[in-house]
């Protein structure tokens, strides 16, 4: 898990992408994915507990998305476009 936190974080400001993370382990997709749903869990939601409303992240794509109820990817032109 250590290892694996350590890779994440080297993918600093930008979605994480699963398949990079993936395979210095040789585990499956769906394997990493719930293990960086779990950190997600620990570190952001547990860190605040109840407090906890939401999490966005600003990234340089094109697209919002939602990783769960109250986790989300924004694109960082959202705050100056209008649309």
């Amino acid at each position: 898990m250590h290892r694996l936190l350590a890779l994440a974080a080297g993918q600093t400001a930008r979605l994480i992408n699963i398949s990079d993370l993936a395979s210095p382990f040789q585990l499956s997709r769906p394997t990493i994915r719930d293990y960086v749903t779990l950190l997600e869990r620990v570190f952001l939601k547990g860190a605040a507990g109840k407090r906890f409303a939401a999490g966005v992240v600003l990234y340089d794509g094109e697209t919002s998305v939602s990783f769960e109820v109250g986790l989300h990817a924004v694109p960082i032109r959202a705050l100056w476009e209008t649309t």
